[in-house]
């Protein structure tokens, strides 16, 4: 089985929905990964309709997740975050960057071992980096948004050149969204909310959430992650997926050794 997607506006009427369409069937067509949903052709029907064949993922998206359970504790929410790391380190490789990250574009699969499977969609926004080709058509014209607002990194407000660490940065707010049930920065409008990427880093973990416990470190990666100057955040997607790896490996610890002292001290009390 699989997904068509089809370009509804005729082409003639403007060439922009066009290239990008295309550009989305280029980009994961030169992507092969697990946590990516895979484009499988393009072609342009008898009656002048391009479309799009693509990977059936059945599942959910982490937006519809969120919306029914307000948000995910550490223990499922980690393991997407590490896999959402690995889809963006092998696109970035290539020098494609999503644009577009948020958690309608995040869907949420089961294995056939019931495992989690993040599968990644909808590289239209994608914008193959000018280091891979010459020729590359770059689709971002004066006063057109790219992405959801809620996501944008500060370059992508003020319409600037972004580079791979504008995906990390929507990593970022996704990370904070998930794990609080609350957008990392938004306000009553667009402006408001664009301001906000620009100037405002988002409320302490804590402070937003006083009834959850969140472990040592993980403010630091998630702030580190939305730096409004793309220097100051994680160089790559792999960096941001090492520290998530040792926060877990290092909660897990934790927890394991607080269970051996309780079965410890429930052993003592039985012989007593």
């Amino acid at each position: 089985c699989v997904v068509i997607k089809i370009l509804r506006q005729p082409p003639s009427h403007n060439e922009l929905p066009l290239a990008r369409f295309k550009q989305e069937a280029h980009a994961p067509s030169i992507l092969k990964h697990p946590n990516i949903v895979s484009i499988y052709n393009y072609a342009v029907s008898s009656g002048g309709l391009p479309y799009l064949t693509m990977e059936l993922v059945e599942g959910q998206t982490l937006q519809e997740v969120l919306t029914g359970v307000g948000w995910l504790p550490l223990t499922r929410a980690m393991p997407i975050f590490q896999q959402i790391c690995a889809a963006l380190t092998s696109a970035h490789e290539l020098s494609i960057i999503h644009r577009d990250l948020k958690p309608g574009n995040v869907i949420l699969s089961k294995t056939d071992s019931e495992h989690e499977l993040v599968k990644i969609l909808d590289f239209g926004s994608a914008q193959l980096a000018p280091m891979l080709s010459d020729t590359v058509l770059k689709l971002t014209q004066t006063g057109e948004m790219l992405g959801s607002i809620l996501y944008m990194s500060p370059e992508q407000c003020l319409e600037q050149e972004v580079e791979p660490s504008s995906d990390i940065y929507a990593l970022g707010c996704i990370m904070y969204e998930t794990l609080t049930g609350k957008p990392a920065l938004a306000a009553r409008t667009i402006f408001e909310t664009m301001n906000k990427h620009l100037t405002t880093m988002p409320e302490p973990l804590a402070q937003v959430r006083p009834d959850l416990t969140f472990p040592d470190g993980l403010e630091k990666i998630i702030f580190k992650a939305m730096a409004k100057n793309p220097r100051n955040r994680f160089q790559s997607a792999t960096e941001l997926q090492a520290d998530l790896k040792k926060l877990t490996l290092k909660v897990s610890s934790r927890h394991d050794s607080k269970k051996a002292a309780t079965e410890k001290a429930a052993v003592r009390e039985s012989t007593t």
